[in-house]
């Protein structure tokens, strides 16, 4: 030991300077996700089930994922861009919802109000995710990506054809109504002669 506290080698010499320690990566932001998910998530699912869905539905969908293990059903807000019957939406990895969609499953979504059915499925190949990133966040007037690309996954969803509307039973019988209803009352309008003597 020597007189400045510094252990020497076996002939005296002084060790090798060891490197420093790599300072701890930064976590990300916890508390930003919680806000998200128990405070924005519920405001926008229920604004989307309004009619006041018009002021975000241009940038958001409504997801209904089921869960493969639990067979819940989770309501998931998510961003989107629209090319035809194809939906292009991105997710963090770190969230959980997407996982029940890997392989492809059906999913149903509140899409500008609407409610619709589709087929989704998940890419975390590098190159779709980065193109998904670029086209939700031109929606929102961005040429950047979102965020990273390691950090996303890619989910296509192919919407199925609308079923036809029907036309409302009840108008066809007030319609129906109204236009036997005057033949009715003329039918049972009582003539000059009846109930007369002779």
């Amino acid at each position: 030991m020597t007189e400045t506290g510094r252990t020497t080698g076996a002939e005296g010499r002084s060790p090798a300077v060891l490197p420093a320690t790599p300072p701890p990566a930064r976590r990300p932001l916890r508390g930003v996700g919680r806000v998200q998910r128990h405070l924005v998530d519920p405001l926008v699912r229920r604004l989307l089930r309004t009619p006041g869905h018009r002021l975000i539905s241009r940038w958001v969908v409504l997801l209904a994922v089921t869960g493969r293990r639990s067979g819940a059903t989770v309501l998931v807000p998510a961003q989107y861009a629209q090319d035809g019957q194809n939906l292009t939406l991105v997710s963090r990895r770190s969230r959980v919802w997407w996982r029940n969609l890997e392989g492809g499953a059906p999913l149903r979504l509140t899409l500008r109000g609407v409610e619709r059915t589709g087929r989704a499925d998940v890419s975390r190949d590098p190159e779709r995710v980065r193109a998904a990133l670029l086209a939700v966040g031109r929606t929102v007037g961005r040429d950047e990506p979102l965020m990273p690309v390691r950090e996303a996954v890619a989910v296509t969803v192919r919407l199925d054809p609308l079923d036809p509307v029907p036309p409302p039973a009840s108008g066809a019988k007030r319609r129906r109504k109204r236009t036997e209803s005057p033949l009715t009352r003329q039918r049972k309008a009582p003539r000059a002669g009846d109930g007369a003597r002779p």
